[in-house]
């Protein structure tokens, strides 16, 4: 029987790409397969005059040719569509298995598709027909990486599965030499008072960018807390590390054969612009109450009765600044904002609280004003900070993090041990200067 030559190519319609593995079937029978660059060559009968080609590929819909055996080696161009893929055979699985995960959908830099992941990290795609072909998937999830990942959407049924990698939080694991306990790697905060620095503080101004691009940081780019508190008044503070070494010799020898772990220490200076003698001290009580110490007056005292000492401590700050107020006696220079106003209205509400109090925060509340009373009326009754035992942290932030060049440092385990009051003769800002050790800078 004469035959003729026939010559196919098989492409994708949407990328004219040739398409391997797609099978060549004669009037219903499989004649041939294409190779890598979509080509297939054979052998055809010229009867009957004009058989049917039928091409399928997988991912593809199928495709016909009718196949002119009058014409002398026939080379046939066919072109198929990808197949639309079924929208309920279509989604992601995400790891971890949270919810809250953002993805995005891409080909070719064009959108297609977004969503949020749902409890154990599923998703579906929210498009019926999404031809098949390669896609590119954006998901982030805090804590984690962002994950840019290119793939194929193939028609598959199950979930196409995508992991995102954690973030390690460097501030977390505390640097050192592994030779000897104190300074051993930890991600193991070692007390409570430390733990509270680990926590991100809640931003309380805008720091405008002090240098271009912040390549240097300046005092107008630092923040300073204690724990979570936010130290508004500091004028300035330094600190130095000293870590010793303590060298070993041998039998007879001249020169150090080794050094052995020594002790260290961190001594710092913080300056604070002189506002009222009670302000460090303060500080270091709301940090003690907030730390939940039992050991802390406010926590024997109740809060009802510390917040009622604050409050005539506050009035009587008005009324001072009201007998020394010229204008308070005319009536029309009185306002809502006047000193005395404003002690009018403290004095209501210590009243409320005051008959709120039980019997035993009322006997503590008079047993603190007759200790008041009992001090020298011209000191504000405040203990200086330095003879509270209270051990702190300092974390000390530079730069500002809208530019993302900011750096941290912590000062861990605090403690004051001196005072001292700068009064300079160039009319400068009074400063109140606080000397303090501590157990490690990190």
């Amino acid at each position: 029987m004469p035959t003729i030559s026939i010559a196919v190519h098989v492409s994708n319609a949407t990328t004219n790409a040739g398409i391997s593995g797609a099978n060549i079937f004669a009037n219903g029978v499989p004649i041939a397969t294409t190779n890598s660059s979509g080509d297939a060559s054979f052998q055809l009968p010229t009867i009957p005059s004009f058989p049917t080609l039928r091409i399928t590929a997988t991912a593809f819909q199928p495709g016909n040719a009718v196949v002119d055996t009058t014409q002398i080696s026939p080379s046939i161009p066919v072109r198929l569509f990808p197949a639309p893929v079924d929208r309920e055979s279509f989604g992601f699985l995400f790891i971890p298995s949270v919810a809250g995960i953002t993805w995005n959908l891409t080909q070719g830099g064009n959108p297609i598709d977004n969503g949020v992941s749902t409890s154990g990290g599923l998703a579906n795609s929210n498009i019926v027909d999404t031809p098949a072909g390669t896609y590119t998937i954006t998901a982030s999830l805090n804590g984690y990486q962002t994950l840019n990942q290119t793939f194929p959407i193939t028609g598959q049924t199950s979930p196409y599965v995508f992991t995102l990698v954690q973030v390690t939080d460097p501030t977390s694991i505390q640097q050192g030499n592994t030779n000897g306990n104190s300074s051993a790697l930890t991600t193991t905060s070692p007390s409570i008072l430390s733990r509270t620095s680990f926590k991100e503080p809640v931003s309380n101004e805008y720091r405008y960018p002090s240098t271009d691009y912040d390549k240097y940081f300046t005092i107008t780019g630092a923040c300073i807390y204690i724990g979570q508190l936010f130290i508004d008044e500091v004028n300035t503070i330094q600190y130095a590390v000293q870590d010793n070494a303590i060298p070993i010799y041998g039998y007879a020898s001249r020169y150090a054969d080794a050094y052995g772990q020594g002790r260290s220490l961190v001594q710092g200076q913080l300056t604070l612009n002189f506002v009222t003698e009670g302000y460090l001290y303060t500080v270091l009580q709301d940090y003690t109450r907030l730390l939940g110490s039992s050991t802390t007056v406010d926590n024997t005292l109740g809060e009802s009765v510390t917040q009622v000492l604050d409050m005539m401590t506050t009035r009587d700050v008005y009324l001072q600044q009201a007998r020394h107020n010229s204008n308070t006696s005319d009536i029309t220079q009185i306002t809502e904002s006047d000193p005395a106003t404003l002690a009018s209205q403290l004095s209501i509400q210590i009243a409320a609280k005051m008959n709120g109090m039980t019997p035993t925060q009322t006997t503590e509340l008079n047993n603190q004003l007759q200790q008041r009373r009992s001090t020298i009326q011209d000191v504000i009754s405040f203990d200086n900070a330095v003879y509270q035992d209270v051990l702190f942290d300092i974390r000390v932030e530079m730069g500002n993090e809208a530019t993302g060049v900011k750096r941290i440092r912590y000062i861990e385990k605090c403690k004051l041990i001196s005072n001292e009051q700068v009064i300079a003769s160039d009319g400068q800002t009074i400063l109140d200067s606080y000397g303090f050790i501590a157990r490690r800078l990190r």
